[in-house]
């Protein structure tokens, strides 16, 4: 759930490194999000081998409130969530880790070290 396409961009890239195939689903911001979510509830199960990958700082409703509604879903609470933000505000972490994200990765300013992402959503689905 990310709101800015080039760090879409960069995730598409990051996920090509991974050493599993993928499909990625992309929400421009929280109120989106939620909606997916909803209709994954709703429709089908979530899958065996998913992920999300979930920005902070997202238009309309707020990654950390995203989280929680994930966290609260019938279908879809133990699903790993990499948070990838830039932000690294003291109450964000600690929401974060209340909320028990899986993983927490810093948007890096420098393309080489945001690939590092790929070990972070790799150790993230071990």
């Amino acid at each position: 759930m990310e709101d800015n396409e080039p760090d879409v961009y960069l995730v598409n890239q990051v996920l090509r490194h991974c050493s599993f195939a993928y499909k990625l689903h992309v929400s421009a911001d929280g109120a989106e999000a939620v909606a997916f979510l909803e209709d994954l509830e709703k429709d089908a199960e979530c899958p065996d081998l998913a992920l999300i990958l979930l920005d902070l700082n997202l238009p309309k409703i707020h990654g950390i409130q995203v989280l929680e509604r994930i966290r609260q879903s019938s279908r879809c609470a133990s699903v790993p969530v990499v948070i990838l933000t830039s932000s690294d505000s003291p109450a964000d972490l600690a929401a974060i880790r209340r909320l028990r994200a899986t993983a927490y990765f810093k948007k890096p300013a420098d393309v080489a070290a945001y690939m590092q992402l790929s070990e972070v959503i790799e150790r993230a689905l071990e």
